[in-house]
């Protein structure tokens, strides 16, 4: 991304100048180091800050380019907010879930069910098993041990309750 992320594309403020819609700017910031993806690393005590702007109803401006030019802007202001933060005084959070949440004992912590997660980590073990034995994939991390030696008790507890 650029320096103040990516240009807004035209097309899309104008849909939803054209719809009607409210437009609200969300910046938050250092989310790339909480999990990268790619090299399988997770950021833990990453410093994240967020910043909103009000919201922006395209029926308060007199043309679609003032809309787009309004939005840009507001863009530009939010995402100089959201970096001027300093994080360097913040206390962590006592747990990870928002304040006000209520966490219910027993429900999947995936959407749409317990078997849908079932399928999900038996295709996470497929693909560690693939990798494995492509030579991709060295399991020297401690945590990158238990993760397989997890899997394939799971694997093992579905073969077992097929037969």
């Amino acid at each position: 991304l650029l320096p103040n992320g990516s240009q807004l594309k035209f097309g899309s403020l104008a849909a939803i100048h054209s719809l009607g819609w409210p437009v609200q700017v969300v910046i938050s910031t250092n989310k790339e180091h909480v999990m990268a993806e790619r090299r399988l690393k997770l950021g833990f005590g990453t410093q994240c800050s967020t910043a909103v702007s009000s919201p922006l109803s395209p029926h308060d401006f007199a043309s679609r380019d003032a809309f787009i030019s309004a939005v840009n802007a507001t863009w530009q202001s939010t995402w100089r907010e959201a970096y001027a933060i300093d994080t360097s005084g913040f206390l962590p959070r006592p747990r990870a879930a928002l304040p006000g949440a209520v966490s219910r004992r027993g429900v999947a912590a995936l959407a749409r069910g317990a078997g849908l997660n079932r399928v999900r980590l038996l295709l996470v073990a497929l693909v560690v098993f693939v990798m494995r034995f492509r030579g991709r994939l060295r399991l020297r991390n401690p945590a990158a041990i238990v993760a397989k030696d997890a899997l394939l008790a799971f694997w093992q507890s579905m073969r077992s309750r097929q037969r």
